[in-house]
């Protein structure tokens, strides 16, 4: 990948709908070689998909929690990494979640509506579960960047 793919990339993150035409005009390189670029891009695997970014906002779910967990592993009581991983790829309004190293084994991007919705989602999905020891939680007063 050289310069003038990353100023493709830059392009399209700012604007995935953008058109040839546009993506040329803004870089100074021929559509047909933005094209070609593009289609090598896609096909090994650099440019994944293009997506819709929705409004949280809009969507009504203004809060914005980061939930980290302490999980306790026993694979010989059902409690196996891939088993606490299906369970919590299976949580309501979970964003995004990631096992880390460290100090916490997870951690949980949730939208949801109010901070009250935070706490229920804790009681609701969390706090009875065998295979969470502990849960810490951080709101998002406002974010400093985002890249939607």
């Amino acid at each position: 990948m050289d310069k003038r793919d990353k100023h493709i990339l830059r392009v399209l993150e700012r604007n995935a709908r953008a058109s040839l035409k546009e993506i040329a005009k803004e870089t100074s390189i021929p559509i047909s070689v933005v094209s070609n670029r593009l289609n090598a891009m896609r096909e090994n695997g650099l440019i994944e998909g293009y997506r819709v970014v929705i409004s949280p906002k809009k969507m009504g779910k203004d809060t914005l929690a980061f939930i980290s967990l302490d999980l306790y592993f026993d694979p010989g009581k059902g409690l196996g990494l891939n088993k606490i991983v299906s369970q919590l790829s299976k949580l309501p309004n979970v964003e995004e979640a990631f096992l880390l190293t460290g100090e916490t084994d997870a951690m949980l991007k949730l939208r949801v509506k109010e901070v009250s919705d935070v706490n229920k989602f804790i009681h609701d999905h969390l706090i009875s579960k065998e295979y969470i020891k502990s849960v810490r939680t951080s709101i998002v007063l406002e974010p400093i960047m985002d890249l939607h």
